[in-house]
């Protein structure tokens, strides 16, 4: 199962917009996406998802089923 964190950065679960950087690195640990346009710059992960918000630390942790 991929797993990746991600700096919260006023993001919340139902609104997570991913940088290019975090884009790359979730290919790279293997997570698969439903929506993957680079150039519209528009990305959505397949699901199950989970998604997990670490308010006091400031991080948001993606886990693909």
């Amino acid at each position: 199962m991929p797993r990746h964190t991600i700096p919260l950065n006023g993001r919340t679960t139902r609104h997570t917009k991913f940088t290019q950087d975090e884009v790359e690195a979730l290919l790279q640990k293997g997570f698969r996406f439903a929506i993957y346009h680079p150039a519209g710059d528009e990305f959505r992960l397949s699901l199950p998802l989970q998604t997990i918000e670490d308010r006091a630390h400031g991080t948001l942790t993606i886990e693909q089923g």
